[in-house]
C-alpha cells in the first residue's frame, strides 16, 4: 500500500511537459501545475502586448504579468 502512495505522490510532483520533478513550481488558474522554465517557454504575447500561456493538460488560458 505504501509504495503506492509513494507513486502517486511522485506523480504529482512531476512535470507533465518535461517528465522531470517540477523545478520552481508555477500553478496556473486550472490548478495545474508545471516548471516555471518550462511555461516561460510556450508564453504567447498578442498585439496588445497581453501574454498568456496555454495549459499543456487541459489547454485553459492564463493571463501571466510577470514573464521573467
Amino acid at each position: 500500500m505504501a509504495s503506492g502512495i509513494v507513486k502517486t505522490l511522485a506523480k504529482h510532483l512531476e512535470c507533465a511537459v518535461c517528465l522531470e520533478r517540477i523545478k520552481e513550481p508555477k500553478m496556473l488558474t486550472c490548478q495545474h501545475t508545471f516548471c516555471r522554465g518550462c511555461l516561460e517557454r510556450s508564453v504567447v504575447t498578442d498585439d496588445q502586448g497581453k501574454c498568456e500561456v496555454t495549459c499543456p493538460e487541459c489547454k485553459e488560458k492564463t493571463e501571466v504579468r510577470n514573464v521573467t
